[in-house]
């Protein structure tokens, strides 16, 4: 056990070193919500009104987060509650966000651990360090577990629940079961999926040759169920929105994205696994599963029972994210011991054979990280020469746009704040913040979610807005295109001032998980030299490059209302525009933008 965890340490050593030099905040669109809901929590209501996953991250969060707010004002902070929040949902989102890849971070090295020993329970000592030293390495777990989400926490406990459920064919205790069942409940108020561990359960009862009538079984289901109703309490208590987006996720899961993958039975087998830890571990896995079949060994069905459950039910869809094949990809480490019985000298090529291509590839993976995104360059340096409020175009799409600080991305941030916590908390925040520098300057974006079909460039956007930067990104990913007409009729009418690349791609440019929004590859690294798409910022000709607008937070924050304001008027609410429109005037009376929002406002009405 000790050198199980000693592997976990290592595990922890590699996933923090990337995230201390990893990605900056906000470039992944998936970690967004990790910082807004378990905020949202301090308003007292502790429902979520977001079913896209389960709710238990987010409890987690949210103490994560209120042991910082003690934490701060230990060491002089001097912030109340109401004001740390304020300055966390506007201000500095990146220190918490930090604080949820942490967490992620040691979930991972958690799952390191308990992969190792559920190896070792099944298989021996050898097939506990071979199991723990490959998940260590393994490149999709190592980008996983340093990202904001739920699928390193859903792995975790789901290894858990299948090593609990291993534990049940020599204890038929009432309290073997209750401890099975709970750790089922816990994945899946992580994330719906991790339900499936308790096919492991039902596995290791009917291989230990016990009645279907035998109390502990039903007592794990209770259990289960117990443990995802107590930290997801708000599905059932707000079915009715809970139903609504959970039936939208499965419908997603159906449909997939466009890409023609096919279902994920077949694409994790040829994709997800191999990329994670090498075409040795895959063989490996065969020779595992067709050993541990052959040789009717017990504990070993159940690993098979759930990694055959899982990945049966989540290959069935269209949308095949790679992480989705974490629980697989531990449960094949498991299995891989179970391959790797040999003794001797044997042992350590088969070992050295099987981790070399995991190793080169995390290394790879880290030293990619530990370098600078190409939005961050380019976000650096439109800060320092673009003047600030500014309205730039923004083109090849939402997923790959550089995280300028803008007044749309405030304007959603206010809208969510005033629901949860109300205008007057949205007031007491602003006379806060006003208090304190603006962490950036503030521009705005000229692609929004009212006009994302010109994503991939539109010139006619260019000319209504009269945008004179524009900003363009481009990547083999569907996520950054540009359209080729646009991208000439730009070249003829602006200068190209910038331009950041990640380098020179592998040949094939099949490395990347093309659903995923993450602009680094698992594999065919080629000479890439950072992560990030292509980025280039040109200045239009016809139009003045401006100078900067004053960039206090009370202006800052009246300009986002007007916003507001114009969506509203976009979209025919009249009576609200003029209210964010007043809004805005009553935070800055000098913003002339607001008086246009509001006298337009007031004629259409």
């Amino acid at each position: 056990m000790a050198a199980v965890a000693r592997i976990g340490a290592l595990a922890l050593l590699l996933r923090i070193r990337a995230l201390d030099f990893g990605l900056p905040s906000g470039l992944h669109p998936d970690e967004f919500s990790f910082v807004f809901i378990p905020l949202n929590f301090f308003s007292g209501d502790l429902n979520p009104h977001f079913f896209t996953y389960p709710t238990f991250h987010y409890y987690l969060l949210a103490l994560v987060y209120l042991g910082c707010f003690a934490w701060d004002n230990f060491f002089g902070a001097g912030l109340s509650l109401e004001q740390f929040i304020a300055l966390h949902y506007f201000w500095e989102r990146g220190q918490l966000l930090e604080l949820a890849r942490w967490v992620s971070a040691l979930y991972g090295a958690a799952t390191v651990v308990w992969t190792g020993l559920l190896a070792r329970g099944v298989f021996g000592v050898w097939a506990g360090w071979m199991a723990a030293a490959w998940l260590a390495v393994g490149v999709v777990h190592l980008r996983q577990s340093h990202l904001a989400g739920v699928d390193a926490a859903m792995t975790c406990f789901f290894v858990g629940a299948v090593w609990a459920s291993v534990r049940l064919l020599q204890r038929d205790g009432v309290r073997d079961y209750v401890l099975a069942g709970g750790l089922v409940g816990l994945p899946a108020a992580c994330k719906y999926p991790g339900a499936l561990a308790g096919i492991a359960v039902v596995a290791a009862h009917l291989l230990a040759r016990r009645s279907p009538l035998m109390r502990g079984l039903w007592l794990s289901g209770v259990s289960a169920v117990g443990a995802f109703a107590l930290f997801s309490p708000y599905l059932l208590l707000d079915f009715g929105a809970f139903e609504s987006h959970f039936s939208a996720q499965v419908a997603q899961m159906e449909r997939g994205r466009g890409e023609v993958l096919g279902r994920g039975w077949l694409h994790h087998l040829r994709f997800s696994l191999p990329v994670n830890g090498g075409w040795v571990a895959l063989v490996l896995l065969g020779i595992g599963i067709l050993t541990t079949a052959r040789r009717r060994h017990p504990a070993g069905g159940v690993v098979l029972a759930a990694f055959a459950g899982y990945w049966a039910v989540i290959g069935a869809g269209h949308t095949v994210f790679t992480r989705y094949a974490l629980p697989l990809i531990a449960l094949q480490a498991v299995l891989i011991g179970g391959a790797a019985l040999w003794p001797g000298r044997g042992a350590l090529v088969l070992a050295v054979a099987l981790l070399a291509q995991p190793i080169y590839a995390s290394w790879i993976q880290v030293r990619l990280l530990q370098r600078e995104d190409t939005r961050v360059q380019a976000r650096a340096w439109i800060e320092e020469h673009v003047p600030a409020g500014a309205v730039l175009g923004n083109f090849g799409g939402w997923a790959g746009d550089v995280r300028l600080r803008n007044y749309e991305d405030l304007w959603w941030a206010i809208s969510h704040f005033e629901r949860v916590f109300g205008p007057e908390r949205m007031a007491r925040a602003v006379d806060f913040l006003a208090e304190r520098e603006p962490p950036a300057p503030f521009y705005g974006h000229a692609l929004q979610r009212t006009n994302r079909d010109q994503a991939h460039g539109s010139m006619a956007e260019v000319e209504r807005l009269a945008t004179t930067w524009v900003v363009v990104h481009r990547h083999p990913l569907g996520y950054s295109r540009i359209d080729s007409t646009f991208a000439a009729a730009l070249a003829a009418r602006a200068d190209r001032l910038a331009q950041f690349s990640p380098g020179v791609l592998g040949p094939t440019q099949g490395g990347y998980d093309i659903f995923d929004a993450f602009y680094l590859p698992l594999d065919g690294y080629g000479e890439l030299e950072r992560p990030g798409p292509d980025v280039e910022i040109w200045r239009l000709r016809d139009y003045p490059e401006g100078v900067g607008t004053r960039q206090g937070a009370r202006e800052i924050f009246a300009r986002s209302y007007v916003v507001g304001a114009s969506s509203a008027l976009g979209r025919g609410r009249l009576d609200e525009a003029e209210g964010w429109a007043r809004r805005s005037l009553a935070i800055d009376g000098a913003a002339a933008d607001a008086f246009y929002a509001l006298g337009m406002a007031r004629q259409l009405a």
